[in-house]
């Protein structure tokens, strides 16, 4: 069998696993398609269940999706590894009590004068191409929340306009559908003609890599620096305090749980009283 079929197959067996436990098939998948990947392409483990499900692999795996997955996705992730493990047989007691995963301390959101500042950044990089690339991972961030990996991914055939509302099609694990906040729309470089898989961020390269943010900034005063968390804490908590319709937001931030936004309500502004109580209200007006 091909690792492809081998993947699928021990796949299957979760899913029938995970029919004991309270999560859905999709969810069960979710979790376990990467984490098995993982354990027979990189940890080059035996394609053996209860070999793979030790709580010293599942943590091994969470610690180095860290920068794949965001904070709330990945602790259900870890949830749903370990319900699976509990499911199968395990007589050697290998598994210790597990542990929560401590509350993750949320990136700080960057204030209207931090964008601002970012903003003079860009405009006055050396060359057109690193203008055009610092404007553009701006507004990807601040426009669409994408992580550093997918602001690295992204390419020009990813990009679409309908009907004035600039999408971008993120491609990857959290595979979606956004629309670019049209402030960053309008600032986000696009070269007509361009090769459609040409990157968007950094065109001049031919692949992907996981610093390829981290490498473009350094050097950059740490008080003007853009990074990609904050970026996209920035987007989720200007969405909540515009009020945009959370389940909307859930998908356009490609994760699957409210507890992912949790941890930013305290930069949410709330509204004034009156606009509060027509909101609970259901009413056009106070």
């Amino acid at each position: 069998m091909s690792s492809a079929e081998i993947v699928s197959a021990l796949v299957e067996q979760c899913v029938e696993l995970g029919r004991a436990t309270p999560y859905k098939e999709s969810d069960t998948r979710f979790a376990t398609e990467p984490f098995i990947r993982w354990s027979l392409l990189t940890a080059a483990l035996d394609p053996d269940l209860e070999e793979m499900f030790t709580t010293r692999n599942i943590e091994m795996f969470i610690q180095q999706a860290k920068t794949t997955y965001a904070a709330g996705s990945l602790g259900n992730i870890r949830s749903r590894l370990f319900r699976i493990a509990e499911r199968i047989a395990d007589p050697h007691d290998r598994r210790p009590p597990v542990v929560a995963l401590p509350p993750a301390n949320p990136a700080k959101p960057y204030t209207p004068q931090e964008v601002a500042t970012m903003m003079s950044w860009a405009n006055t990089r050396a060359t057109a191409k690193r203008r055009d690339s610092a404007l553009n991972l701006l507004s990807l961030g601040l426009g669409g929340g994408l992580s550093t990996n997918e602001i690295g991914n992204l390419r020009h055939g990813d990009v679409s306009v309908v009907d004035g509302a600039t999408w971008l099609h993120v491609p990857g694990q959290r595979e979606r559908d956004v629309v670019l906040v049209q402030r960053w729309a309008d600032s986000l470089i696009l070269h007509p003609g361009a090769d459609p898989d040409q990157f968007v961020f950094r065109p001049d390269r031919a692949t992907n890599w996981r610093n390829v943010v981290s490498n473009f900034v350094n050097g950059v005063p740490h008080e003007v620096r853009p990074q990609p968390q904050r970026l996209r804490a920035t987007w989720i908590v200007g969405h909540l305090s515009r009020g945009v319709n959370v389940v909307v937001l859930l998908r356009a931030a490609g994760v699957d749980s409210l507890e992912a936004f949790t941890r930013y309500l305290s930069f949410v502004q709330e509204p004034e009283r009156d606009v509060a109580v027509t909101s609970l209200r259901g009413s056009s007006r106070p």
